[in-house]
């Protein structure tokens, strides 16, 4: 049985070498929003939430009750063969409602965290957490951007946030 198994590995190869060369960076969720359906811009820029598309929900992901803060994590993932460098991570919040959590990024111990290693190395991911924390009701946005030495996107990649502020006095949160 055991020769079967190394059979089966040498046949499959590892996870590993099964990604691409140089350093990749995955990251989990890829865009923040509180529309569950479409989220479509009207003349005037702002975002709505289409609901029931493409999966039928209308319960809004990302809100918060005004005075209120909800905590967001984005997982960071190697996906290269080679190791990842974090250069940076800055928030672009025009609408001052998101507040990056330090260190960003952090590893699972909570202290700061620069350099990924291709999985199954340790370590071999890290998160970044916010705070959504709205003034006044209505539609926020921001984006994180992170600054690597991935090839793939050119060490370059943004995170999209749509976040949503709701009246203290509202019931449901359904059919925003």
């Amino acid at each position: 049985i055991a020769t079967l198994g190394m059979l089966g590995l040498l046949a499959c190869g590892s996870q590993s070498t099964n990604y691409p060369p140089g350093a990749v960076l995955f990251v989990n969720p890829s865009v923040l929003t509180y529309c569950n359906g479409t989220l479509m811009n009207d003349d005037a820029g702002v975002p709505h939430c289409i609901p029931g598309l493409p999966d039928g929900g209308s319960e809004p992901q990302l809100a918060a009750y005004v005075g209120t803060s909800q905590n967001v994590s984005v997982d960071l993932e190697d996906h290269g063969q080679a190791p990842l460098t974090i250069k940076s991570v800055t928030l672009s919040d025009p609408g001052r409602g998101f507040m990056l959590v330090p260190p960003t990024p952090a590893g699972g111990d909570g202290g700061m965290l620069t350099s990924l290693n291709p999985y199954p190395e340790t370590p071999a991911d890290a998160f970044i957490q916010f705070y959504f924390t709205p003034t006044k009701v209505g539609p926020y946005s921001a984006s994180i951007l992170i600054s690597t030495n991935a090839t793939a996107d050119g060490g370059t990649t943004i995170i999209p946030i749509t976040a949503l502020g709701v009246s203290p006095d509202a019931v449901e949160l359904t059919g925003v």
